[in-house]
C-alpha cells in the first residue's frame, strides 16, 4: 500500500517512521529514522521530555482554523480554535489529569482533549410540602 508519494528524502523518513510507529509488526530492517527520538510516546513521556505542562483553558472565542484566524498554521476546513486564557488553579484541580465522564466520550475515542459545554446549576427551590404535610 502506498500512503505517501512524491515527497523530498526527508519527509519520506519522516513518513516511514510515523507508519512504523503507528503499525504494530510493521517494520524494516533498519527501524524508522528518528523512531526512538521522535516515536510513538505515552504522553507522560512527551511532558518529561519537552518539559510541556497539560492545562486548562477558558475559551473567550471560538474561530474557525484558517490561516486568518491562526498565522503560521495550515486551514482545517471544519476545525475550529479559540482565544481564550489560562484557566486559574481551582478550575484546573477540577480538570487536569482527570478522566472524561464516559457521557462526554464516543466509544473508542482517544483524543486527549474533550470541549464540552458546561450548564449552570439551576438554584434548588424548596420542595412545596403537600397540605397534609404542612398541617402537622
Amino acid at each position: 500500500m502506498i500512503h505517501r508519494h512524491g515527497m523530498d528524502e526527508r519527509t519520506a523518513f519522516e513518513v516511514e517512521a510515523a507508519l512504523i510507529d503507528a503499525y504494530p509488526g510493521f517494520t524494516n530492517i533498519a527501524g524508522g529514522a528518528g523512531s526512538n527520538d521522535y516515536g510513538a510516546m505515552h504522553a507522560r513521556e512527551i511532558v518529561s521530555r519537552y518539559s510541556a505542562e497539560p492545562g486548562a483553558f477558558i475559551a473567550r472565542r471560538w474561530l474557525e482554523a484558517t490561516a486568518e484566524n491562526f498565522p503560521g498554521r495550515d486551514p482545517v476546513p471544519g476545525r475550529f480554535g479559540f482565544e481564550g486564557e489560562v484557566a486559574p488553579d481551582d478550575i484546573k484541580k477540577l480538570y487536569v489529569r482527570k478522566r472524561v465522564p464516559d457521557e462526554y466520550r464516543k466509544y473508542g475515542a482517544a483524543n486527549p482533549i474533550t470541549v464540552t459545554r458546561l450548564r449552570r446549576a439551576r438554584p434548588r427551590s424548596r420542595p412545596r410540602q403537600s397540605p397534609r404535610r404542612a398541617a402537622r
